[in-house]
């Protein structure tokens, strides 16, 4: 997932270069101006042009837009996917598991998920006895 998200981002820095480089190119404008024509364009704050466009000026300024709006959109999408699917998550199961081990008393803690471990919660569950698993390894 964060390395969805440092692609995406590593996108759009190089949409902002392209559109840099493409008005420089095109219009003949500065380094600044060109960039700050890129960033007015992919925001879509909505500024006057730094400078006049040609024909050719204007067709680069709406690719520049369709992609980097979409590209912008990704890296948000991205951003608020890792904050809520990895940190709200982390969140949310440390809270209930320590919600169900304050309630548990008299139960039996079993360290590790491998062979042995799984042979141990079967016993425990043919024997209907409480249980915790710890396991180094949350996707086991």
């Amino acid at each position: 997932m964060r390395r969805n998200l440092l692609r995406a981002a590593a996108l759009l820095a190089g949409i902002f270069l392209v559109g840099t480089v493409g008005y420089r190119a095109i219009e003949g404008a500065s380094w600044w101006d060109a960039f700050y024509m890129t960033v007015i364009t992919l925001t879509t704050v909505g500024y006057a042009e730094v400078f006049p466009l040609s024909r050719l000026g204007e067709a680069f300024t709406v690719l520049l837009l369709l992609i980097g709006l979409g590209l912008l959109l990704l890296v948000v999408t991205e951003a608020v996917r890792w904050v809520f699917e990895g940190e709200l998550r982390e969140m949310l199961g440390h809270a209930r598991r320590s919600r169900m081990m304050e309630r548990m008393s008299g139960h039996e803690v079993v360290c590790g998920w491998g062979r042995m471990g799984q042979s141990v919660v079967a016993e425990l569950v043919r024997g209907g006895r409480s249980f915790v698993v710890v396991e180094r390894n949350p996707t086991r």
